[in-house]
């Protein structure tokens, strides 16, 4: 019997992240939701009364109507009343859903100072990026590229020490292959805080960070919404 082919570390290690940003995306729109719960499912053939905290299943199969309603005595024929005038509604100026804004509308510093050495999408091997990675020295400040909630933080196979950050406006960016992570999972972070300190960790040859940008859970290129980190 042949062997059969190993699945490529890349493709596992972005699996893996995907993941976990898919499920980043999924709590906010959980927690969207009225008393923070997805909407219940109706499931076919039952019916549910509740009275005296206490839940009643009913079979709603055709049989068990049909057979209901055989066993049922004629009851007198209503009597047709006068029809309720329409109350008039008064418009409501109801607040707008916040939707993910144009990629020329999101601006992000950059979260480090160097030179991308892997740009996003294919590689010269073959595989795919789903950020950049920028060249920098180990214990470098990596700062938050803009203002959100830590969802994530701590070690991912072949990503080392990673930060997930969920910010307001939809988006989720990543900060992989730190030396030690600054912040705990809840924090709430400020656009350039420090958040790491760059290293080595993870797959990878030299000190670097892999920084990724995810409109909802589809990752996009960073570089075209990346400026300058001014303190001022």
């Amino acid at each position: 019997m042949k062997n059969a082919k190993s699945i490529p570390a890349s493709f596992v290690r972005g699996a893996s992240l995907s993941l976990l940003c898919a499920a980043t995306f999924a709590l906010s729109a959980c927690a969207s939701q009225p008393n923070g719960r997805l909407t219940q499912l109706d499931w076919p053939g039952y019916d549910t009364t509740v009275g005296k905290s206490k839940s009643k299943w009913r079979d709603r199969t055709p049989e068990r109507v049909a057979d209901r309603d055989s066993s049922r005595k004629s009851e007198p024929t209503p009597v047709p009343t006068a029809r309720p005038r329409p109350v008039k509604q008064v418009a409501r100026n109801e607040p707008a859903q916040t939707a993910v804004p144009p990629l020329t509308a999101a601006k992000f510093i950059w979260p480090v100072n160097g030179q991308v050495i892997s740009g996003f999408g294919v590689t010269a091997t073959g595989g795919r990026n789903d950020g950049i990675n920028i060249s920098v020295p180990a214990g470098e400040p990596v700062r938050a590229a803009a203002t959100g909630t830590v969802t994530y933080a701590g070690e991912l196979r072949g990503y080392g020490k990673i930060v997930l950050l969920q910010h307001d406006d939809g988006y989720v960016t990543t900060y992989a292959h730190n030396q030690s992570v600054n912040v705990n999972k809840g924090d709430r972070v400020l656009k350039g805080q420090v958040i790491a300190y760059s290293g080595q960790t993870g797959d990878v040859s030299r000190p670097q960070l892999h920084f990724e940008v995810r409109r909802g859970v589809k990752p996009v290129d960073p570089r075209p919404m990346l400026v300058a980190y001014n303190p001022s």
